[in-house]
């Protein structure tokens, strides 16, 4: 195939002319329905293997959001290809996905158990997660506690005569969106 050919010598735009041209033979409409089923299988089988080079030629060029689009399509015609799965994972992860892309590194395990590559992938994937979710969780409170600190310097400025009752009051509402805000956060991330 030209496509492989262009591939291997990593011009990966010509590669990806020469599969999408391959794939303008395997679309549905070229089917002409008397085919056998041993027929519709090495057609589909044909098809997702051009897919996923392209995907692949996608993916050496760094152009993570076509490749994810094109490996769409192989994954709805087989939600279980394992290499499928495992692109996408390092795809969802270089975009900073890292829950997505969890999600599908487990599933790719579940269905490969033993591919060390699939294991290490999804180990550095909950890694990152984890420090993403850190991260966000810090910046979080960091924004809760700006929030209650300046409603105290507004209440001790605008209120210097009033009881320190009120001051009590607004600290209290502000730790208590504080509080709200981070349960919110946590249950949008499904960690509680």
């Amino acid at each position: 195939m030209r496509g492989n050919y262009y591939f291997n010598r990593q011009d990966f735009y010509q590669a990806i002319n020469s599969y999408k041209k391959g794939l303008k033979y395997f679309d549905e409409g070229s089917l002409r329905e008397d085919e056998s089923e041993q027929d519709l299988e090495k057609f589909l089988e044909l098809s997702q293997a051009l897919l996923m080079n392209t995907v692949l030629a996608y993916f050496k060029l760094n152009e993570l959001r076509q490749a994810l689009d094109n490996l769409e399509q192989v994954l709805k015609a087989q939600p279980d290809h394992i290499k499928g799965l495992y692109i996408r994972g390092k795809i969802l992860l270089q975009l900073g996905e890292t829950e997505e892309a969890v999600k599908c590194l487990n599933k790719a395990v579940q269905l490969d158990p033993n591919n060390t590559d699939i294991k290490k992938e999804l180990t550095k994937a909950q890694a990152k997660h984890k420090i993403q979710y850190e991260s966000e969780k810090k910046m979080y409170q960091k924004m809760m506690s700006g929030v209650s600190k300046t409603d105290e310097k507004k209440s001790k400025t605008s209120n210097k005569n009033k009881s320190n009752y009120t001051g009590l009051i607004a600290a209290s509402l502000a730790v208590a969106a504080a509080s709200i805000g981070i349960a919110l956060f946590a249950r949008y991330k499904n960690i509680v």
